[in-house]
């Protein structure tokens, strides 16, 4: 039987695979676990996220967790930006296979927004963020190529 796929890198690598995504954050994309990474020392554009959980389903083998995402910014605008682009890459995303290691291949099944857009800046640092959750459905285990 396949290995029970990670959710959480199954759609890091889905997104960093996204070119606009990758574009509108300068490919700082990070996550689990949620914080601002060490590197990161003033406001600029990156996302982060947060596998919050979820559940699977009793009669189909497809899992259904909730990611909050952290869009920051330099500016409000461009934190928003950033959401913009996630937005794209996952609203009503549909069956998108992902590659997990050479033979091995996910299925992100559909992504919807749950919650937000929301305009909170980070009050440790005060930097602009748009915070925001997607519902996302995938396969629970992965399939050979």
């Amino acid at each position: 039987m396949a290995t029970l796929i990670d959710g959480a890198r199954l759609l890091y690598l889905y997104l960093t695979g996204t070119a606009a995504l990758l574009t509108a954050t300068s490919s700082r994309i990070y996550g689990p676990p949620l914080g601002i990474p060490a590197g990161i020392t003033a406001p600029c554009a990156f996302l982060n996220f947060a596998d919050d959980g979820g559940r699977g389903n009793p009669d189909i083998p497809m899992s259904a967790e909730r990611f909050t995402f952290h869009c920051y910014g330099a500016t409000q605008s461009e934190a928003r930006g950033v959401f913009a682009a996630l937005h794209d890459a996952l609203q009503r995303a549909g069956n998108q296979r992902v590659t997990l290691a050479a033979g091995s291949v996910g299925l992100l099944r559909r992504a919807d927004l749950e919650a937000g857009p929301g305009d909170l800046p980070d009050l440790g640092v005060n930097w602009p963020r748009v915070v925001c959750a997607f519902r996302v459905t995938f396969c629970e285990r992965g399939f050979t190529a």
